[in-house]
C-alpha cells in the first residue's frame, strides 16, 4: 500500500501552512471554480491570472514569495501565488498546439480541494439513500450475473460510507453539545436549539429514526449476505470478478479475502447499534442541557 507522500509532492502542504495560508486557501478554491464550466481541469494561463488579480485587488498588502523581494502590485501577487502552487505541485502547465498555455489540476489536488469545500460548508452526516440502495442492491438478481462488480464491492463501498456518516453525526452533535455554555443567555439558547434542530434534529436525526432506520433493513441486508456467502455459484462468479479487478493472481487467497469482506458487512451492521446508541444519549442529552438552561 502505498503512503500519501508517495503520491503527494513533500511541499504539497506548504502553501496551507505559510504566513499567507488564508490567501493561498482562498486562491485555491477560485482555481477549483474557474475549472468547473470547462471539459476538463484546465483553464488558460491568462484567464486564472486576471481571477487571482481580481482577488488581490482588494487588498494592497505586501507580499513576498521569496523572503526578500515584497509585491504590492496584485497581478504580481496572483503571478507568484500561481508560480508557489505549481512548484508544490498543485497545479501544472500544458500547452496547446496553438501555444496557449493552460493551468491543469493535478489529478491528487481534485480530492483534497473537494474535502476543503466540504469543511469549510460544514456540511450536515448526509446517509440519506445509502442503506437503502445497499438493500436495493442485494435484493435485485438480476445484478447475480456480475455479483463482486456489481453487488459486492458497492455493498462494501456503501456500508463503510454508512458508518463513516453516522459518526460525523455523533461528533456533530457533541460539538453542537460543546456549544451550550453557562455563559450563553436565554435568546442565544433559543437560537442555538432551532439551529441544531434545523440541522440535525429534523434531518439527520429524524432520518435515522424514521426511513433511513437500519434495522428496517438490516436483517434482510444479512440474509442476502449469507445467501452469496451459501451459493457456490455466485461465489464462484464473485471469486472470478474479485480476481480481476482487484487484481489477484491466486484464486483461494481471492476467496478468503471476498468471504472477509462478506462477514464484514455483515458484522458492520451489527457493530453500528453502538454508534446509534451513542448517538441517541447524545441528543438526548443535548435536549435535556437546552430545556433546563
Amino acid at each position: 500500500m502505498k503512503n500519501l507522500f508517495q503520491i503527494l509532492p513533500s511541499d504539497f502542504f506548504k502553501p496551507l501552512t505559510s504566513k499567507y495560508k488564508q490567501e493561498y486557501a482562498d486562491c485555491i478554491l477560485l482555481l477549483f471554480r474557474s475549472f468547473k464550466p470547462e471539459l476538463s481541469y484546465g483553464v488558460n494561463r491568462e484567464i486564472i491570472i486576471k481571477t487571482l488579480t481580481e482577488y488581490y485587488e482588494v487588498d494592497d498588502r505586501e507580499m513576498t514569495f521569496d523572503d526578500s523581494t515584497y509585491i504590492t502590485d496584485a497581478r504580481g501577487k496572483a503571478n507568484g501565488t500561481l508560480a508557489a502552487l505549481k512548484a508544490c505541485g498543485w497545479v501544472e502547465y500544458e500547452q496547446e498546439t496553438n501555444h496557449q498555455l493552460n493551468v491543469i489540476l493535478r489529478e491528487y489536488t481534485i480530492p483534497v480541494i473537494e474535502s476543503m469545500i466540504k469543511v469549510i460548508r460544514e456540511e450536515e452526516a448526509e446517509y440519506q439513500g445509502i442503506i437503502s440502495q445497499i438493500h436495493a442492491s442485494l435484493q435485485n438478481r438480476e445484478l447475480y450475473g456480475r455479483p463482486y462488480e456489481l453487488v459486492i464491492k458497492g455493498v462494501q463501498e456503501n456500508t463503510e460510507r454508512l458508518g463513516s456518516e453516522l459518526k460525523k453525526l455523533n461528533i456533530g452533535i457533541k460539538r453542537h453539545m460543546d456549544q451550550q455554555t453557562n455563559e450563553m443567555g436565554a435568546a442565544e439558547i433559543l437560537e442555538h436549539f432551532f439551529e441544531y434542530h434545523k440541522n440535525i434534529g429534523s434531518k439527520a436525526y429524524l432520518r435515522m429514526k424514521t426511513s433511513e432506520n437500519i434495522s428496517y433493513f438490516r436483517s434482510s441486508i444479512i440474509e442476502k449476505i449469507e445467501d452469496i456467502l451459501a451459493s457456490a455459484q455466485v461465489m464462484d462468479r464473485a471469486v472470478a470478478g474479485y480476481m480481476e479487478i482487484e487484481q489477484v493472481e491466486d484464486r483461494e487467497a481471492a476467496y478468503d479475502d471476498l468471504v472477509n469482506l462478506l462477514l464484514d458487512v455483515k458484522s458492520s451492521f451489527y457493530r453500528l447499534d453502538d454508534i446509534i446508541e451513542e448517538i441517541d444519549r447524545k441528543h438526548a442529552r443535548y435536549m435535556r442541557n437546552a430545556v433546563a438552561r
